[in-house]
């Protein structure tokens, strides 16, 4: 995780908040044409005891692009052998189960033991800059950590987009269950309030 964020030098950084309250850090390019030179990265603690959730996305001028091997090549040195890597190559993912364990297939295999990232349009992360970047919203009982590398290949046959993500279940499930049990009281006291308020009929 740490190394997404080290790497992601000369961005400007701001804090993200989620009901006034700071819950992890965004960082941006804040030159170029965001269509074809652009660097961003988001990392989210919530009231976890760590941060669970990192992504970072790039779009690559021509003069910084490789090709797809290189790219391979350096996933695999960064985090070993992956998981699946897709018919396509247009994607790989690490699974490990809750023993730290790599997993060898896709998500959808059968004994896989993290899930689909539970992706939920307009749930997430509003950064700074008002983009949503959305987060994983479903818990991985038997998943302690998932990565996934994804890209793009323009017509000059290099990489031109790269979004990389690793999500640190572990953690995740404990923010989203704390995060849940304070919604739910909440609510309730939402509706013990207004229990009161009679409709004008």
């Amino acid at each position: 995780k740490s190394s997404l964020m080290t790497n992601a030098k000369g961005l400007k950084m701001l804090s993200v908040s989620n009901n006034g309250i700071e819950n992890g850090i965004y960082g941006y390019t804040e030159k170029g044409d965001p269509n074809k030179d652009y660097d961003q990265v988001l990392a989210i603690k919530g009231d976890a005891d760590g941060i669970w959730f990192v992504e970072r996305i790039q779009m690559l001028p021509s003069n910084k692009r490789f090709t797809l091997e290189a790219l391979v090549e350096s996933l695999r040195k960064r985090y070993g052998k992956e998981s699946s890597l897709t018919p396509q190559y247009t994607s790989m993912d690490w699974s490990f189960d809750n023993s730290g364990r790599l997993f060898s297939g896709g998500i959808f295999n059968e004994g896989a033991p993290c899930p689909d990232t539970g992706f939920v349009e307009g749930k997430g992360v509003t950064t700074p800059r008002m983009n949503l970047i959305k987060t994983p919203q479903r818990i991985g009982k038997t998943c302690k950590a998932y990565y996934k590398a994804f890209w793009s290949i323009d017509g000059d046959g290099l990489v031109d987009y790269l979004d990389v993500m690793i999500i640190d279940y572990s953690l995740m499930n404990k923010y989203i269950q704390q995060r849940d049990a304070k919604e739910k009281i909440e609510r309730e006291q939402k509706v013990k309030q207004q229990s009161s308020v009679k409709p004008n009929l």
